[in-house]
């Protein structure tokens, strides 16, 4: 690194495995809609608008969301390097970046951002039964503590509540299914098998539910008759924000990598349930206004087999240069 009046520089090499943190992180049907752009004094985030799902997050809530949970990778990994960043938020209008992280002055990595940055690569969606144990109540406070500290808020869903949270996902997916751009655009990002660098294969959508219950997305891949049995009493979170703007969305994002990466530390699988959410009138229904609490995410959280990883694409096809041209190798 090197240093001037109290501002550091990490080193290409540190760069660039910061950036490979950044990249791990979830997206909606893995797309990976992030670019970033490096410079001398920081690094310029943006959301690759060609990857955004026009049907399905006509809007780029989902986008900025998973942008969002880039950039809390990005920036735990620099400090785990001893940098700390420095973050100006932009509007993020066509061509412009979404936020900035600056290199700023040196810092010394806590034992909370140590672990965080080890379970970046541990991970992932996991989509499969979860086991009938109950989440703790110790556990369940880390994750609230994650949201708050990114300026989000996570709620348990009580068991009153669960069961119409479930039946308003299943509401969803069958009126999405019944939109044919949604069929075509859906079919774009999901694959008989790996091969790819993005999207999912069936095996990273896992089993169907034999009771029902769980409601995975349907992409019309899933063996139907190889249900299983997934868990009877789902623990259900629910993660909001009190605007529901682009920037809301972004912060959104941050939280939601952090209760990831704090559930991964503490041994806990989480699977992402979006399709209420994509669903205007659903999403109403669980928007409490009086409360400025616009739900972001859904998040079915417990304990499972870990689970294969999800392809990524090449750090490079995820560069632009100054000039805003994609860097290649």
């Amino acid at each position: 690194m090197h240093a001037a009046s109290g501002v550091v520089r990490p080193s290409n090499r540190v760069i660039a495995a910061c950036l490979e943190a950044a990249v791990a992180a979830p997206s909606v049907m893995n797309t990976q809609p992030w670019r970033f752009r490096v410079r001398r004094t920081g690094i310029d985030v943006f959301v690759d608008r060609a990857r955004q799902l026009p049907v399905a997050d006509p809007d780029g809530r989902e986008m900025f969301i998973s942008v969002g949970a880039a950039l809390l990778n990005l920036r735990l990994a620099l400090l785990e390097h001893g940098c700390q960043p420095v973050i100006r938020r932009s509007p993020g209008g066509h061509g412009d970046p979404v936020a900035t992280i600056g290199f700023g002055p040196p810092a010394a990595p806590d034992a909370t951002v140590r672990a965080l940055v080890g379970a970046i690569g541990r991970r992932h969606t996991n989509r499969r039964p979860y086991a009938e144990l109950v989440v703790p109540v110790s556990v369940l406070d880390e994750l609230r503590a994650a949201a708050t500290t990114e300026g989000a808020v996570i709620s348990l869903v009580h068991p009153a509540s669960r069961n119409a949270i479930l039946s308003l996902a299943r509401c969803a997916d069958e009126q999405l299914r019944g939109d044919e751009q949604y069929l075509r655009e859906l079919a774009g990002w999901v694959h008989p098998a790996a091969g790819r660098g993005d999207g999912l294969t069936a095996a990273a959508l896992g089993a169907v539910d034999a009771a029902g219950v769980i409601p995975l997305r349907d992409t019309g891949t899933q063996d139907l008759t190889s249900a299983v049995r997934f868990e009877s009493h789902p623990t259900l979170l629910i993660l909001s924000t009190a605007g529901d703007a682009s920037p809301d969305w972004l912060r959104a994002g941050q939280a939601l990598q952090r209760c990831l990466l704090t559930a991964t530390v503490r041994q806990l699988a989480a699977q992402p349930i979006t399709q209420p959410l994509e669903v205007t009138p659903l999403r109403q229904l669980l928007t409490d206004l009086a409360a400025h609490r616009h739900p972001q995410m859904i998040l079915r959280v417990g304990y499972a087999k870990p689970v294969p990883v999800t392809p990524r694409r090449p750090l490079q096809h995820a560069l632009v240069s100054d000039s805003g041209q994609q860097v290649t190798s």
